[in-house]
């Protein structure tokens, strides 16, 4: 039984994500969408939270050089 104020069809509809991947940085992961923007920041190091480099959305393609 579930108590909720959304409705049934939102609850039951599970639409699938797309793709994404993990790559380590130096203290942490970040996950990638299949396109190569951020979707996620994994990581114990509270300067990398604060680059612009790691926003959610920001294309990355390649290594960033020096940090990584």
């Amino acid at each position: 039984m579930m108590h909720t104020i959304v409705p049934m069809e939102l609850l039951e509809e599970q639409k699938s994500l797309p793709t994404r991947s993990f790559r380590p940085l130096r203290s942490g992961y970040a996950e990638f969408w299949q396109d190569g923007s951020l979707c996620r920041l994994i990581s114990t190091d509270p300067t990398l939270y604060l680059d612009p480099h790691f926003a959610p959305g920001a294309r990355w393609n390649h290594p960033r050089p020096g940090g990584m």
